[in-house]
């Protein structure tokens, strides 16, 4: 709105010098008129040079405009294929990664603006140029005749049609950088926060699984250490049954020897009693000699 009301004063600006100079051109000579024609002359010519460098100013901001999105776009892919990892490293890295390249990109976006300034700032000063360069030239054809001054009207009419040509280009130009400019911060904004919110997620997954990890683990553990508890206890529980019926049998087994040993000695006592009256000496007995006596010599 403020730059459509500075245009439409601008040219009321411009008719209102034209009506002016109108009135005065009636009393200008044919000098006058040549010397605005060699003026206009020159000034168109130092026009069209600066026309031209300020369309490859444009052209190159443009150009500076889409590798920058291109190069954005490359690098958001590259962020996407790195978020499969899931380690807390890998995740650390990547978000400072991102920041880095939020920070870059935003220095780039400051650079962005400050040659659209730039280029505003110069367009500001041309237009100003172009004022006092019309105020000179209708003063200058002061000195103009009437057959003159009516060619002279039709050939700044025919200015005025090409200056706001050309300013309603270079407002539009303005305007569509001003807009790729509200777009490409929205965007920029808008991956970054997608990025902090994946992030978040997968610190979170990660907890949860370190947490879901441990509980398992956990409960292995206590499932381990119960199964091994138990079959201890049951191992020792045998090993005292074993040991109480190795005490048993070992009991048992010396009162079993203790009563074997007395019925042998009994037993051997009796036969030897038997024995004994056969092997005595009686009158009716026959001595065997001593098998250990030592022989005796005959005489």
């Amino acid at each position: 709105a403020d730059a459509e009301k500075k245009l439409f004063s601008y040219k009321e600006k411009q008719i209102a010098g034209v009506k002016a100079s109108l009135m005065r051109g009636a009393r200008e000579t044919e000098e006058g008129l040549l010397h605005f024609c060699v003026q206009t002359w020159a000034a168109e010519i130092a026009e069209m040079k600066r026309d031209g460098v300020h369309t490859k100013d444009m052209m190159a901001l443009e150009a500076r405009l889409a590798e920058f999105s291109k190069n954005q776009s490359d690098n958001t892919k590259k962020v996407m294929a790195r978020m499969g990892a899931d380690k807390d490293a890998t995740v650390v890295s990547l978000a400072w990664t991102s920041w880095l390249k939020y920070s870059e990109d935003y220095k780039k976006d400051r650079e962005f603006e400050d040659q659209v300034k730039a280029t505003e700032q110069r367009m500001a000063e041309f237009t100003k140029k172009k004022k006092e360069d019309a105020k000179k030239v209708l003063d200058s054809i002061s000195g103009a005749t009437e057959s003159g001054l009516i060619a002279m009207a039709f050939q700044n009419w025919a200015q005025l049609i090409l200056e706001n040509k050309k300013a309603r280009q270079l407002e539009e130009q303005l305007l569509m950088s001003g807009g790729r400019l509200a777009n490409m911060k929205s965007r920029q904004k808008g991956n970054a926060m997608n990025v902090q919110g994946r992030v978040n997620e997968q610190i979170k997954a990660n907890l949860l699984f370190r947490c879901l990890s441990s509980w398992m683990l956990e409960t292995k553990v206590n499932h381990v250490d119960r199964y091994y508890s138990n079959k201890m206890n049951h191992k020792r529980q045998q090993l005292s049954s074993v040991q109480t019926l190795f005490k048993s049998f070992a009991e048992q087994l010396e009162k079993g020897l203790g009563n074997i040993d007395g019925d042998t000695t009994d037993r051997t006592m009796t036969r030897r009693s038997k024995a004994m009256p056969g092997m005595s000496k009686d009158g009716g007995s026959v001595s065997l000699p001593d098998i250990h006596a030592r022989p005796v010599p005959v005489n």
